[in-house]
């Protein structure tokens, strides 16, 4: 039996613009191993856990993709990633809010997080698991079993929803049903299907 619905935030509740930002710095990757690439870059990894200023990410992350851009070029790309909420995506927290512990499970960093849509939308969650405020990040088992424990449930009491595959394989390495979803609608449908809505 579900107790916990489990989210990401970009890309399944939140719009980004990151992807077309990202391929005008490394050129025309395909999305799933430019976000798997993303996701695994050490510079990325120690940047959302905390570990790393700004300007030391961006020189990294440039040089793992092999990009001769200038570091404040890409921070200025970088901190115009987040779009907005997706249409719906607060009334649909709200209603499985009302029904389910609601844990909120997001790689980000400080800048990010202080987004208006971001910091609108983190208190409508029971739980909340970021990144650079945990120190553990997806797609590592020791994220999933944190965003366990911080909603009181076992991972077959649990379901999870991420726009990237590679993360959505890390939560099933722990046990927890997961989902990839492409925005707030795709997520709603998949709930649905699922009969959790």
């Amino acid at each position: 039996m579900i107790k916990a619905v489990l989210l990401d935030m970009g890309g399944v509740l939140i719009e980004l613009d990151a992807e077309r930002q990202m391929r005008a710095f490394v050129g025309d990757i395909p999305r799933e191993e430019l976000w798997r690439r993303w996701l695994l870059s050490p510079a990325v990894r120690e940047h959302e856990v905390g570990r790393m200023s700004p300007e030391d990410f961006a020189a990294a992350v440039l040089r793992e993709f092999g990009s001769s851009a200038g570091v404040d070029a890409f921070l200025e790309s970088f901190h115009h990633w987040i779009v907005g909420p997706f249409p719906g995506a607060g009334a649909l927290i709200d209603e499985l809010a009302a029904r389910y512990r609601m844990g909120l499970l997001t790689n980000t960093c400080a800048y990010h997080w202080s987004h208006p849509a971001i910091a609108a939308m983190a208190p409508q969650f029971h739980h909340v698991i970021a990144s650079h405020l945990a120190g553990v990040i997806k797609p590592d088992r020791e994220f999933f079993e944190l965003a366990l424990t911080e909603c009181g449930v076992t991972a077959g009491e649990a379901i999870f929803f991420d726009d990237n595959e590679i993360n959505c394989e890390g939560a099933r390495a722990c046990g927890i049903e997961a989902h990839r979803v492409l925005g707030t609608a795709a997520l709603r449908e998949a709930l649905m299907q699922r009969g959790l809505l």
